[in-house]
C-alpha cells in the first residue's frame, strides 16, 4: 500500500507494516500511477488521470457534507465518480474487500466519464496546446 498525501500535508503515524510506504509528497506521483492496481481517493482530480489507464477507484470521504458546505463541488460527486462512494472505514474496508475479490465493477462508469472528459486519447494532445497557444496568443500579439 502506498500514501500520497498532498504537498505540505503532514502524516504522523508509526508505520509498523512493512508493506506500507508513504510516497514524497514533493514528488511527482504521476508517474507512479501506472503501477497502481488501484486508487483510494476522497476528493482528488487525480481519478481523472487515472482513468486514462482504466484502474478501478474507490472514494473515501467522511467528511462529506462539511466539504460540500465549505469548498463546494463542480459536479453531482455522488453519481459522477466512478466507483464506491465510502463514508467511513468500515465501509471503505468492505468496498476494498469487494474489489479485490472482484465482487464490483465499475468499468462502464469509469468508460463514461473518460468518455466525457477526454475528447482525444491519440497522443497529440501537447501539439494541440502548442497549436492552440500559437494560433490565439502569439499570432495575435502586436
Amino acid at each position: 500500500l502506498y500514501i500520497s498525501l498532498p504537498p505540505y500535508t503532514e502524516l504522523e503515524w508509526d508505520n509498523e507494516y512493512d508493506r506500507i510506504e508513504q510516497l514524497d509528497p514533493r514528488d511527482d506521483v504521476y508517474p507512479f500511477l501506472r503501477q497502481a492496481d488501484m486508487l483510494m481517493t476522497d476528493y482528488s482530480s487525480v481519478f481523472y488521470d487515472l482513468l486514462l489507464i482504466d484502474r478501478p477507484v474507490l472514494f473515501y470521504a467522511p467528511d462529506f457534507e462539511a466539504y460540500v458546505s465549505s469548498r463546494g463541488l463542480y459536479v453531482d460527486y455522488q453519481s459522477h465518480i466512478p466507483g464506491p462512494l465510502t463514508r467511513s472505514t468500515t465501509e471503505l474496508l468492505g468496498a476494498l474487500e469487494a474489489q479485490m475479490m472482484g465482487d464490483i465493477n465499475y468499468a462502464e462508469h469509469r468508460g463514461k466519464v473518460l468518455e466525457e472528459y477526454y475528447h482525444h486519447r491519440d497522443g497529440q494532445s501537447a501539439e494541440r496546446v502548442y497549436d492552440a497557444i500559437r494560433t490565439n496568443v502569439i499570432e495575435n500579439v502586436d
